[in-house]
């Protein structure tokens, strides 16, 4: 029976139908190809027991250093006084964000009373502490009659001019 269907023509075949056709047959069967050979090399891992659960992600913030805030005027804008009214009222919004920014440095910075005095009291005791241990060493040097190894009054420390 095989010998009795008629096969297409050379010329029918030739045709573009006819070739985007079988192109797409031939894509078909290598698509089909692929598939079986990525079904069977792939790997497949089955456990028994417990499911694995995935490892939690921890992320850190850290501060920017930078200073993203505030950073443009919002509304109307004006470019090369074109327009002075804007620019004054913008040159005052920049100047009162200045002074606040700065007042607020000098809050952080600024010590109170309480805290000052304590710090003068610790200083003054430090002060006092080292004074006194210079008098002892100077009692202590004093009453032994070593020379010193600084400045010394004898002719063999000195330069002598050569003869």
């Amino acid at each position: 029976m095989p010998e009795s269907t008629k096969k297409p023509s050379s010329k029918l075949l030739a045709m573009k139908f006819m070739q985007r056709s079988a192109e797409s047959e031939r894509r078909e069967e290598l698509e089909q190809v692929q598939k079986k050979e990525l079904s069977t090399s792939e790997w497949r891992l089955e456990y028994k027991g417990e499911k694995l659960q995935k490892p939690k992600i921890r992320v850190q913030y850290e501060p920017s250093f930078l200073g993203f805030t505030d950073t443009t005027t919002l509304g109307r804008k004006s470019y090369k006084k074109f327009n002075t009214d804007l620019e004054t009222t913008e040159e005052d919004q920049v100047s009162e964000q200045r002074l606040a920014r700065e007042t607020a440095e000098e809050k952080a910075n600024e010590i109170s009373d309480k805290d000052m005095g304590k710090r003068y009291s610790k200083g003054i005791s430090r002060v006092a502490h080292s004074v006194s241990k210079d008098n002892k060493r100077k009692q202590t040097d004093g009453a032994s009659n070593a020379p010193k190894r600084g400045k010394s009054n004898e002719n063999g420390n000195k330069f002598m001019k050569p003869k």
